[in-house]
């Protein structure tokens, strides 16, 4: 194993959408995978609401691929899709909207159905009537394809945005937690709502994603965040409601720095390799040997001027040269 300087530089961005019907999932979405692709760049659905992800195709910049998935909602159907998206990305630049992934938990064939067909065989098969719960070995494979599609997610190339569908969990609460709640009753008990949503899937799922925003029928597109990197807070707050600018400014950042070409990739590796010859060789090169356009590639796109000149820097002073300055 080499181990070798951290960077953000070419990871992809995982996010979480979730909000009741009307939240405005899925436009945020597609809006959000336009601005990760870029202008150029390929966004892909994998709808399994027969064919209502489609209801945009003329409001989306650039337009978008659509690929049905149809019941079973197993795990390895949405691990297949989304290895047929990479395919078809070809390494270009794309985001791949998932719209819902909730149907991969509780929908047909998903992992709560696929564990009760298990359970009840093995009641059918010991001659006994099933009660309908699920026992607890037989949540095993299911949730072992559940593990290895999501495992396939967090390493994909593809930027991946994943809507879920949610609803308000309701608790019962007794007369002697009243006050606590601020309730004014006479009832022994009552039944409050929570004021956040909880989104339709494995308790885990929602944790795996870099940020995770709830939407509301309220103000549909506007983000809650529920989980964000610091520095991503920015992206998240350049409109008011997510947009193109908002999965742009999320590409640069998870950009951070990397080769946009091969031409790009090239032009480091001749930087890093004058840098290694000191700061007169750097300086030379970067001033006579590389074109206007590649000094502000280097110096303002990437800030990775300032690197290099350390790098040179440090091979001066190792060599027992003060380093000039560029």
């Amino acid at each position: 194993m080499t181990f070798k300087k951290a960077t953000r530089a070419g990871t992809k961005a995982l996010i979480g959408l979730y909000g009741e019907s009307g939240s405005g999932k899925t436009f945020s979405a597609l809006m959000l995978a336009r601005g990760l692709a870029g202008p150029g760049g390929m966004v892909m659905m994998i709808d399994t609401e027969n064919r209502r992800g489609e209801m945009y195709a003329d409001e989306i910049p650039g337009g978008y691929d659509v690929a049905q998935l149809n019941e079973p909602f197993s795990s390895t159907k949405y691990s297949a899709m989304i290895a047929e998206a990479e395919q078809a990305a070809g390494g270009r630049p794309a985001a791949l909207v998932i719209d819902s992934f909730s149907h991969e938990w509780e929908g047909i064939g998903g992992v709560v159905s696929a564990a009760e067909v298990i359970s009840e065989a093995r009641a059918q098969k010991n001659g006994y009537q099933w009660n309908g719960q699920v026992q607890f070995g037989d949540w095993k494979q299911p949730k072992q394809e559940h593990k290895r599609m999501m495992l396939q997610m967090l390493s994909s190339k593809l930027h991946i945005i994943c809507c879920l569908r949610a609803q308000y969990a309701s608790h019962q609460i007794e007369k002697a937690d009243y006050e606590r709640y601020g309730i004014k009753s006479n009832a022994k008990t009552t039944v409050i709502r929570d004021d956040f949503q909880t989104p339709i899937q494995d308790k885990n799922f929602i944790f795996e994603m870099m940020a995770h925003v709830e939407l509301s029928n309220k103000q549909p597109g506007a983000p809650i965040l529920r989980k964000c990197p610091d520095m991503l807070l920015p992206a998240f707050q350049k409109t008011p409601r997510l947009s193109i600018d908002t999965g742009a400014a999320i590409a640069e950042w998870t950009a951070g720095g990397a080769p946009d070409t091969k031409e790009d990739e090239t032009l480091l590796d001749d930087a890093e390799n004058a840098a290694k010859c000191g700061m007169e060789a750097y300086q030379r090169w970067f001033t006579q040997d590389i074109s206007n356009a590649q000094r502000e590639h280097l110096a303002v796109k990437t800030g990775e001027h300032d690197r290099l000149k350390k790098i040179a820097a440090d091979v001066d002073a190792q060599d027992g040269f003060p380093g000039d300055q560029l």
